[in-house]
């Protein structure tokens, strides 16, 4: 009972998440580049730092491949894909693999 409010994708959560996770992740690897003119020591602290929401990023990607993270089956297989090159995991291969 107090799972099944989870069983259904939730859209707007889907986009809030996406949002909160890709947001940082850009916002951090532009800060990176900054950060190589300043110290390699400042850029490797900020790319350890952004390894958390590229991880994040991987998580959204296996949740689109089990078609939990939204409704529509395309938009996750796409959204999925996009996220496979920042990932450098190719979605349609990883789903498939996984899958099995």
């Amino acid at each position: 009972k107090v799972l099944a409010k989870y069983r259904q994708p939730d859209t707007s959560r889907s986009l809030f998440e996406l949002a909160v996770t890709m947001g940082p992740f850009v916002l951090l690897w532009a800060l990176a580049w900054w950060g190589m003119a300043i110290s390699y020591w400042l850029t490797l602290a900020i790319s350890c730092l952004n390894a958390a929401f590229l991880l994040r990023l991987f998580t959204i990607q296996h949740d689109c491949g089990h078609g939990a993270f939204f409704e529509n089956r395309t938009v996750s297989d796409w959204l999925g894909r996009v996220l496979g090159v920042l990932t450098l995991t190719p979605y349609d291969v990883w789903r498939r693999a996984h899958s099995i």
